[in-house]
């Protein structure tokens, strides 16, 4: 599992470039995220280099953030991988409440971001499917 750092913020021009200045002007590296509207809000899901730093730093600021644990799993670039995931996480009556996913450049590669009901249920069954959970991303995996 990883840190990840979801931030609530007015869906407004420039308010997302405003956050992320405040995280490269502290050297914290955004590893990847998404944006989801939410009616006049956008809510910013961030996995970056030190999540601790970044929850802080955008708290300090009045920036509405909550830190909560994520799956980072690697995956095989092909067709039907995904489903593999969640077919296991269904059988085993575990809720994907949402995620996202990368291709890792240049690789046969993949990277899903999934948030569950149980993180640490989930995790299990994953990894007795054969899934690689990817700690490495942000240092703050179990």
């Amino acid at each position: 599992m990883i840190s990840e750092v979801s931030v609530f913020l007015p869906n407004v021009a420039g308010e997302l470039n405003r956050t992320l200045r405040v995280l490269a002007n502290e050297d914290v590296n955004v590893l990847a995220f998404s944006i989801d509207q939410a009616g006049a809000c956008s809510i910013i899901r961030l996995i970056c280099s030190n999540p601790d730093k970044a929850n802080e730093l955008l708290k300090e600021r009045g920036i509405v953030v909550e830190q909560s644990d994520v799956l980072a799993l690697k995956m095989k670039h092909k067709a039907g991988e995904l489903e593999r995931v969640t077919e296991a996480l269904t059988d085993a009556h575990v809720n994907i409440e949402y995620g996202y996913l990368t291709v890792i450049g240049g690789t046969s590669q993949a990277i899903v971001i999934l948030k569950t009901g149980d993180e640490t249920k989930a995790l299990e069954v994953v990894q007795g499917a054969g899934f690689e959970d990817v700690t490495s991303l942000n240092g703050t995996g179990s």
